[in-house]
């Protein structure tokens, strides 16, 4: 059985202490999760967010808008091997601090459609789909 077959995936973004991510990280190591880190005080814009995503998520191709992150973040077909996703933003509080607005953009398109998506939409829209976990940490 893989993950998330035939129970419900809680999936969640959680501000947390760098040593509270390490504990949440080291319990999920033995399952087979990919893991993606970036570092919020280098991303300042649309474009830095989605350049660190891209390259964190072996994304196929640039990244220009909103919607193309999220379809890519709910996606993901070429890491289907694994059972899920980690993604660690260090340095959270540092992320766009020119544009506080973006942070909240950023945190809702994560709550209200890449974190669902996986949690149980996955299951009714893709083929075979199976929910799977997806975890963000985003670090003080």
């Amino acid at each position: 059985m893989k993950f998330g077959e035939n129970r419900m995936v809680h999936n969640k973004f959680i501000i947390l202490s760098e040593v509270g991510c390490k504990s949440e990280v080291g319990i999920l190591e033995k399952r087979h999760l990919f893991k993606a880190i970036i570092d919020g005080s280098k991303i300042n814009s649309k474009e830095d967010l989605f350049q660190s995503l891209a390259q964190a998520f072996f994304f196929p191709s640039k990244v220009v808008l909103w919607s193309q992150f999220e379809d890519y973040l709910r996606d993901l077909s070429w890491l289907n091997t694994y059972d899920g996703y980690i993604l660690i933003v260090k340095h959270f509080n540092d992320m766009f601090l020119d544009n506080p607005s973006l942070k909240v953009d950023f945190i809702d398109s994560f709550s209200n459609y890449i974190l669902p998506f996986w949690e149980e939409e996955v299951i009714n829209v893709v083929v075979n789909g199976i929910s799977k976990l997806f975890y963000v940490y985003a670090t003080e």
